[in-house]
């Protein structure tokens, strides 16, 4: 029997009910959406609900799958090693100097998202947004990249330990600063 938890954490609604495991894109982007309006309608009946700021929260192994979070969500020095962020919303979400190793956040929408300092050692970030994303003294070692979207905008000045592969992938996308 599968669990359906709905957890309204810091105006966050967070649900662990979807598998992302038979979704394609397009029903990703659909479940993103639900949820989108779910938690629209039940922050609605809450008379005023917490600060957007998870700084230095314990999120380690939590499972935020398909998770619409609220804009400019501050998940700065959280722990989040091995975190499921399969399909989540994390829109100009700041995660400086967070540990996100070992997280899962593939088809995650990172759009603006600020990783500058952060440890993405074996992340999986493949076909995610990450688009305008700031990954300035990011870890990145072994962090996949792959069929991720980027642009002009995401910047890897300074991100250390990339290999050859993730800057050939990420200049292939028009990234900037990407190191030599």
């Amino acid at each position: 029997m599968k669990k359906y938890i709905l957890l309204l954490m810091s105006g966050l609604l967070l649900s662990n009910s979807l598998s992302a495991s038979a979704l394609s894109r397009t029903d990703w982007v659909k479940k993103a959406e639900s949820l989108s309006e779910k938690n629209k309608k039940s922050l609605a009946l809450q008379p005023s609900h917490a600060e957007k700021n998870l700084s230095g929260s314990d999120l380690s192994e939590a499972d935020l799958i398909g998770a619409y979070l609220d804009d400019n969500t501050n998940f700065s020095k959280a722990n989040m090693r091995g975190i499921q962020l399969i399909g989540a919303h994390l829109k100009y979400a700041n995660f400086s100097k967070a540990n996100l190793s070992e997280g899962n956040s593939y088809f995650a929408y990172c759009f603006g998202a600020d990783f500058s300092g952060a440890d993405l050692t074996n992340a999986n970030l493949s076909n995610a947004d990450l688009s305008e994303a700031n990954f300035e003294n990011a870890n990145m070692k072994n962090t996949n990249l792959l069929g991720s979207h980027m642009n002009s905008k995401t910047n890897f000045r300074e991100a250390t330990n990339m290999s050859k592969e993730q800057k050939d992938y990420a200049q292939s996308k028009g990234a900037s600063n990407v190191p030599k």
